[in-house]
């Protein structure tokens, strides 16, 4: 069954398996917790926080060491996929591999797919949690998920998704708020992870047609490709130009190179949260700064 929608990223590694499933309520759960498997860890913040002491989750992609897109799940991964009561997980062909460990379960779980809670196409920008909107809608979905499947539990889950609420008001608020910096600001990027954000703040890709497309497709940009872009950091098209520090290869120096050379600001927008970030907001917010910096130079 699927009920909404989640799961992110990025490159990471897997975890070991989940803790043993609690016969006994603990903490402040007044039932039993379930077991509660997030796909990949730009979701993972939120989901423990919905499910607060009602849920053991385990993250599999939990780092920034492995390309989620390129993840092969292991035996005890699938299991513990196979072995949940409910999976959060990203879509749009970000990790495909849990569809497909989904599809092979014989009772599968219950299923918030973020791809499904924002009625977001095959093909289209996967990295759903950079827009505000699904944030707060997977959000909501999980929740509902949550009570629904600890309906004992209805009263504190609604605490806990009243807290979430609550704890993103600051990452929304500051979105907002920038928008007097940020609307019709000029950007250009190496990869297609800051797409969504920067609608939300109303900002304009200049990145070149057939850069956009290779980083899309995932191929490596043509050499006219790397030149047009480097052309456009080059000729004042670019405000700011944007970098996924998890993504290091020729290209992408090299144009970094040309804007450090031209003065133009480089901002660094993570595919996956980075170790020291103390949660989703935390993440966010220390990007945003970092953005807001840069258009004020």
């Amino acid at each position: 069954m699927v009920v909404g929608v989640l799961a992110v990223t990025t490159s990471t590694a897997a975890l070991g398996c989940s803790s043993e499933r609690a016969e006994v309520p603990r903490g402040d759960c007044p039932t039993e917790p379930i077991r509660v498997i997030v796909t990949v860890s730009p979701w993972r913040d939120l989901v423990e926080r919905l499910a607060g002491d009602c849920a053991s989750t385990t993250t599999i992609v939990a780092g920034g060491a492995v390309d989620p897109h390129d993840f092969e799940p292991t035996p005890s991964d699938r299991a513990e996929i196979e072995d949940a009561d409910l999976v959060v997980m990203n879509g749009a062909g970000y990790d495909h591999w849990a569809r497909l460990a989904l599809d092979a379960t014989d009772d599968p779980p219950m299923v918030v797919e973020a791809q499904a809670v924002a009625r977001v196409d095959d093909g289209e920008d996967p990295h759903l949690w950079y827009s505000p909107e699904i944030v707060a809608a997977v959000a909501d979905a999980a929740g509902d998920a949550l009570r629904r499947s600890m309906p004992t539990a209805a009263a504190y889950l609604q605490s806990r998704a009243s807290a979430v609420a609550e704890y993103l008001s600051p990452y929304r608020d500051r979105i907002a708020a920038l928008h007097t910096i940020t609307r019709g600001a000029t950007y250009a990027a190496t990869e297609a992870v800051f797409g969504r954000l920067a609608a939300a703040l109303d900002m304009l890709d200049v990145t070149p047609s057939g850069f956009r497309r290779a980083v899309k497709n995932e191929t490596d940009p043509s050499p006219a490709d790397i030149s047009e872009l480097r052309a456009a950091v080059n000729g004042g098209e670019v405000d700011v130009l944007v970098m996924n520090p998890q993504i290091d290869n020729l290209a992408t120096r090299a144009i970094l190179d040309e804007a450090a050379g031209q003065g133009v600001a480089i901002v660094e927008i993570s595919e996956t949260p980075e170790p020291t970030d103390r949660g989703f907001v935390a993440w966010q917010m220390r990007q945003l700064t970092s953005l807001e910096a840069a258009l004020r130079v």
